[in-house]
């Protein structure tokens, strides 16, 4: 799979959102969250990486493993937890990081699409160019949907 077939699902997703009321703005910053969690899982269980950097409490299995208001409360916190990560990479990147998600079965969706891609064909490509993919994705998206809105007003 490449890059843009991946960036393409990913983007799908972004209809899951949509129908949880979150804004075009909010998209990537959504995915990315849970991205970083589940590569950081990938890497480990492959061997890329010799041991898990985050906490056991917000690992990609255990998210994994829950389910309903639980793994939307769970998620909540774990967001939470890492800004104040010890690690200056990890709080740095989950630093003042939120959810905008509402229905637990929005979130349980968006895990199980991202545990269906091939995420080792991304990064021969460079994930960088997944996350560039999606705000590209995001910026066409946001000036359509402007542009359709301006035209209602008329």
């Amino acid at each position: 799979m490449v890059n843009n077939d991946i960036v393409q699902k990913l983007w799908n997703l972004c209809d899951v959102l949509r129908d949880d009321g979150i804004n075009y703005s909010d998209y990537v910053t959504e995915l990315v969250l849970l991205l970083f969690i589940k590569m950081e899982y990938e890497n480990t269980q492959s061997g890329v990486m010799a041991a898990h950097k985050l906490p056991e409490y917000a690992r990609w299995n255990y998210l994994a493993s829950l389910s309903g208001l639980n793994l939307l409360n769970e998620y909540r916190a774990m967001l939470l937890k890492l800004s104040a990560h010890p690690d200056p990479l990890i709080s740095a990147i989950y630093r003042d990081a939120q959810t905008r998600l509402r229905e637990p079965r929005h979130l349980e969706h968006l895990i199980k699409s991202l545990d269906g891609l091939d995420w080792f064909s991304a990064q021969k490509d460079g994930l960088g160019d997944l996350y560039e993919g999606l705000l590209e994705k995001n910026a066409s998206e946001t000036k359509s949907g402007a542009g359709q809105y301006f035209n209602r007003a008329r």
